[in-house]
């Protein structure tokens, strides 16, 4: 938003205190992490996502009462995400001003997507405004396009900013720790694997059962390494099997899976010591959803003290459109 826009007006109007903030491409407060390179290029959900890390920089220091955005070109939606998984933004509700629309102004002018941009940020729009904590919809014809293309508009939308003196406030959830089962299917990955266990070993998250299938190696180091790791880690299951493929292998940890939630972990895979915790805080908050994903950093490189020196790239799936699916990964890695 600029200072002249209509939504920065109405709530300095309304009581209250304004703070503007800007991102720009450089986004200064980023962790290292998130500027490595995207693997689909510098696009709509790049710009989101520098705007959600410069929002927590800032909101840990001003604790804001209520965090709006303009709905054009989806900058809501990584905040939004990464608020309803629990992983930041915690004490702010987000609204979004439905002020203006991408797929709108396209047939005003008469005029076909272009390319990827133009789908991803129709896409991001529609997810962030229907995923928002507050929806204002001040326009009733803008209103009435969206919903004449299926938008979701709640009954609650407001057409206008809520006085400062009615502020609305986001409540936590109880924490839960159900069973989780990590699968790793391993074939002949042996070089890689010590370190693979190491990082799930040191997981925050307390209620583990690790279940590590090898997949018929035929590595006879790999082979030395899986029956090793046995060994140092009594409390995990190890079993083998004839090679029958990654799909396979994994489908037969999940018949000997216990858990309530079931994650598969390459054998070559660095996972944060935080990792299962934010799935398991993200599908708690968020029952009605099937599935997690989560952001990655892909290495070629030898990662002493469990720290790749370089990154080939990022990807930071953002679970849609659909349409885009056949041409392009939104989904993210298996690790979900």
């Amino acid at each position: 938003m600029t200072p002249e826009h209509p939504a920065w007006v109405e709530l300095r109007r309304a009581g209250w205190d304004v703070y503007l903030l800007r991102v720009d491409g450089a986004a200064r407060d980023r962790p290292p992490e998130a500027r490595v390179r995207e693997f689909h290029a510098d696009g709509p959900a790049e710009a989101s996502d520098r705007v959600r890390h410069e929002l927590d920089v800032r909101n840990h220091f001003f604790r804001f009462d209520l965090i709006a955005f303009a709905g054009a070109g989806g900058l809501a939606f990584r905040s939004i995400q990464a608020k309803r998984a629990g992983l930041t933004l915690a004490g702010a509700p987000l609204a979004v001003v439905l002020d203006a629309n991408s797929r709108r102004d396209r047939e005003a002018s008469q005029r076909w997507p272009t390319g990827f941009a133009d789908v991803e940020t129709d896409y991001l729009e529609r997810w962030a405004f229907e995923n928002a904590d507050v929806q204002i919809v001040p326009d009733d014809d803008l209103t009435a396009f969206v919903r004449r293309n299926h938008w979701g508009v709640r009954g609650d939308a407001l057409k206008s900013f809520p006085p400062a003196q009615s502020r609305a406030q986001w409540f936590g959830r109880a924490p839960r720790s159900p069973l989780v089962t990590i699968a790793i299917a391993h074939h002949n990955l042996g070089a890689y694997l010590p370190d693979t266990l190491t990082t799930l070993a040191a997981q925050s998250y307390p209620n583990l059962e690790v279940i590590v299938f090898d997949d018929g190696s035929t590595d006879a180091a790999s082979i030395d390494v899986f029956e090793a790791m046995r060994a140092k880690y009594p409390a995990y299951q190890f079993h083998r099997q004839e090679n029958a493929g990654i799909g396979a292998t994994r489908n037969r940890i999940l018949e000997l899976a216990r858990g309530e939630f079931y994650i598969p972990v390459d054998a070559d895979n660095l996972a944060k010591p935080d990792m299962v915790e934010k799935f398991v805080t993200a599908l708690t908050w968020n029952p009605e959803l099937s599935a997690m994903t989560c952001y990655f950093l892909a290495f070629d490189v030898d990662a002493p003290n469990l720290q790749p020196a370089r990154f080939l790239y990022a990807h930071r799936p953002v679970g849609g459109p659909h349409a885009l699916a056949g041409i392009r990964n939104v989904y993210g890695d298996a690790n979900a």
